[in-house]
């Protein structure tokens, strides 16, 4: 980068120019009106158009609020609402869920719960079926995914 006579502010880092599209997302995020939620469709089309990973932008919201939890413990923040929090876990959800959604039709397959069976059931290798194991059971943890109704057919 050249230092002009407008100095390093005529040509700000790749961190300060992150921490600007981070912000407008956020700002995208706050004109969706009270108690609706900004599908993640339009938030993909909204980092596309603005050349941005909805993904990594997720992840630095994710970082954020683990921040802005440890500067709450020691008395520097108020913290972040439960309302956030919850925004937050929805958006993971939809998002894991688009992206199985992407797996399964670039494959040729509609059901992702029918996907899974069929994988639990070929996985003749000990490894696979221990890491398939370990993403499912990571994903309930973190809330990414949940059990919302289920049947002795489902099993």
């Amino acid at each position: 980068a050249s230092i002009g006579q407008g100095g390093l502010s005529a040509h700000p880092s790749d961190l300060l120019v992150g921490m600007r599209a981070y912000q407008a997302w956020k700002e995208a995020q706050k004109r969706t009106p009270p108690g609706v939620f900004w599908p993640v469709a339009d938030q993909e089309r909204w980092c596309s158009d603005h050349f941005l990973s909805l993904t990594r932008l997720h992840e630095i919201d994710v970082e954020v609020i683990e921040i802005l939890d440890v500067l709450q413990e020691i008395g520097l923040h108020e913290g972040v609402s439960q309302r956030e929090r919850m925004e937050m876990r929805l958006l993971q959800q939809q998002l894991v869920h688009s992206e199985v959604r992407q797996w399964c039709g670039s494959r040729g397959r509609s059901d992702a719960a029918a996907s899974l069976s069929r994988l639990l059931q070929r996985s003749k290798n000990h490894d696979d079926e221990l890491v398939l194991l370990w993403c499912l059971t990571t994903s309930f943890i973190h809330g990414v995914a949940e059990i919302e109704a289920a049947s002795c057919n489902d099993c």
